[in-house]
């Protein structure tokens, strides 16, 4: 084979792994710009995932074609950048997560070089040629990124709605904003919320007629959107259905400035949560607080689910029926026999199932470990997608 066979062979093996690469960057940039996940902006957030994993997706399709230095930025790498620039997020930050791919791209390709059965000078040639790639890729992206955040950042002072955007940034900072600039009224008792997918402007606007708001300032990104709903004194729970395809976070009624980034706040937390969720469910913070708290930082989420539930939380089906029937056993406020008639088995299984967790799995009583189980099963169950335990 030729050393071209060779990087479309390799382009091949790194495509298959293009989610575990993506979740790589995406815990390296947690890590190492916690800046930029400190700032609670679902809409930046979604940006930069999607953006760097088209980075590196095309990265890796390159390679195979041999073709390094870019003409151009994807429609979703400049969509990145104008929404970072939006969000006041500095260039070098920006820049800084490709670089962070690229990192973890390079990992990659020297995992899989090493994992294959070249030997000698092959092994070495295409080492050489992978690593000059992505330094040649760089090299052409990191310039292209730049210029696209100028020009987006320039385009701000001219542009009234992403005007709109810069005051609403200042405002969540704590700085003083002027209200006839921002059209809406920071007196109010406000209601935040995040919607994505499909139609998230309709989201909003159907969120807002279920609260009676009587006012509504939204800020739309493409397949996300951010509002503020002005609502009515009184209970403000919502109950709507949203469009096909589409999710919503909803935070709590709060007055005032203060308000008005309580509220965002708590939207994000929940929109934390709803995001790992199915397209088309409402998530409203006050039915998640607990977990949108402890999901605020994923890698101390993770550390403390594999601490308390042990080997509660291997994946198999035993197990499973284990973690359901010690959450039902909690959601039935620790009552054995209503566990069993949730379940439909005999109170003794319950019974059984329990004593086996302490004996087998926990060592202790659960009792004294229960409010770090149950939060520790919610919190499983967000990370596999189990809709019925969160």
């Amino acid at each position: 084979m030729t050393n071209q066979q060779h990087l479309a062979a390799l382009s091949s093996e790194l495509e298959a792994r293009l989610d575990e690469i993506c979740a790589q960057v995406d815990a390296l940039t947690r890590r190492e710009l916690p800046t930029l996940w400190d700032r609670r902006d679902a809409g930046l957030e979604h940006a930069l995932a999607r953006g760097v994993c088209d980075h590196v997706a095309g990265a890796v399709r390159e390679l195979g074609r041999g073709r390094a230095p870019l003409a151009e930025l994807s429609a979703e790498a400049r969509r990145e950048a104008e929404t970072a620039a939006r969000a006041r997020v500095p260039v070098e930050d920006l820049l800084a997560t490709r670089r962070l791919a690229h990192a973890a791209l390079w990992e990659a390709c020297v995992e899989e070089i090493s994992a294959s059965e070249l030997t000698g000078a092959a092994r070495a040639d295409l080492m050489k040629t992978a690593s000059r790639f992505l330094f040649a890729h760089a090299g052409s992206a990191l310039p292209l990124l730049r210029a696209a955040h100028a020009h987006a950042r320039n385009a701000l002072v001219e542009d009234r709605d992403r005007r709109k955007e810069l005051l609403i940034g200042e405002l969540l900072e704590g700085l003083p904003v002027d209200t006839a600039d921002l059209g809406y009224d920071l007196r109010a008792r406000h209601v935040g919320a995040i919607a994505w997918g499909a139609a998230p402007g309709l989201a909003i606007q159907t969120l807002a007629a279920d609260l009676g708001a009587r006012e509504c300032l939204l800020v739309a990104d493409g397949d996300c959107a951010r509002a503020w709903l002005a609502v009515p004194a009184g209970p403000c729970e919502p109950s709507l259905v949203l469009p096909a395809g589409t999710s919503c976070a909803v935070g709590e009624p709060a007055e005032g400035p203060e308000g008005f980034r309580v509220t965002h706040r708590q939207a994000h937390g929940a929109y934390r949560v709803g995001v790992r969720r199915p397209l088309g469910s409402l998530t409203c913070y006050r039915d998640v607080a607990l977990v949108a708290l402890a999901t605020a930082d994923p890698t101390a989420a993770t550390d403390f689910v594999a601490h308390w539930l042990g080997p509660l939380a291997d994946d198999d089906p035993r197990t499973a029926v284990l973690r359901t029937t010690l959450s039902t056993y909690f959601a039935a406020g620790q009552n054995a026999l209503a566990a069993a008639a949730r379940l439909g088995v005999n109170d003794r299984t319950v019974g059984y199932r329990l004593r086996r967790i302490e004996e087998r799995v926990l060592g202790v009583p659960i009792a004294e470990r229960r409010d770090e189980l149950a939060l520790a099963l919610r919190l499983h169950a967000l990370a596999a997608g189990d809709a019925a335990m969160r």
